[in-house]
């Protein structure tokens, strides 16, 4: 991430993710917190999505 927007861009995918329940992307701390469902997804298909956006 190189900026807010970064944080907010990858926020918003993950938000529309099917299995997120909760997220928090900041450019500040250069770290995000991600809830999910266990059932539905797994850290890797978050890793894959932050991956495929380009982060």
């Amino acid at each position: 991430m190189v900026c807010d927007g970064c944080a907010q861009a990858i926020g918003r995918k993950l938000k529309d993710l099917e299995g997120v329940v909760s997220q928090n992307v900041t450019y500040k701390n250069s770290m995000g917190v991600v809830t999910y469902d266990k059932e539905k997804l797994d850290g890797e298909n978050i890793r894959k999505l932050i991956g495929d956006a380009g982060y």
